[in-house]
């Protein structure tokens, strides 16, 4: 049987654009956001790899959308449940980031993953980047 992987995501949008991250040792893009953790609900999981990816803790969630695809590198599937918030404060580079990535609707979308690809779409036909 294939393995199922649930996320959840951040989407921080500022002027057209989303704030997309490369992980140390990835060869692509990401959202910003991860895996819950035993017992945790999606908004309490939001809010800790927020944290720990961007450090910053965000207020006023609200559900955009949920997004399943394949993963990158094994048989499984992800799926990803992506929410707006409202950002408290400014995104720092953590120990486990890269670099910061603001990604428009003209950007190389061949950098991201299969369900990065599907979030971004989304993104654009709903004109929240351009």
């Amino acid at each position: 049987m294939m393995e199922r992987i649930f996320k959840s995501s951040f989407a921080l949008i500022k002027n057209n654009k989303i704030l997309l991250l490369k992980e140390k040792g990835v060869s692509f893009l990401k959202t910003i956001g991860g895996k819950p953790e035993e017992g945790e609900t999606e908004e309490e999981a939001l809010k800790r790899e927020v944290m720990e990816e961007i450090g910053i803790e965000i207020d006023d969630i609200k559900h955009f959308g949920i997004f399943t695809n394949k993963t990158i590198g094994k048989d499984a599937d992800v799926t990803i449940s992506v929410y707006f918030a409202k950002p408290l404060g400014e995104p720092i580079i953590t120990e486990d980031v890269e670099e910061f990535v603001w990604f428009g609707a003209k950007d190389d979308i061949s950098l991201l993953s299969p369900v990065g690809k599907d979030i971004i779409t989304a993104l654009i036909e709903k004109r929240y980047l351009k």
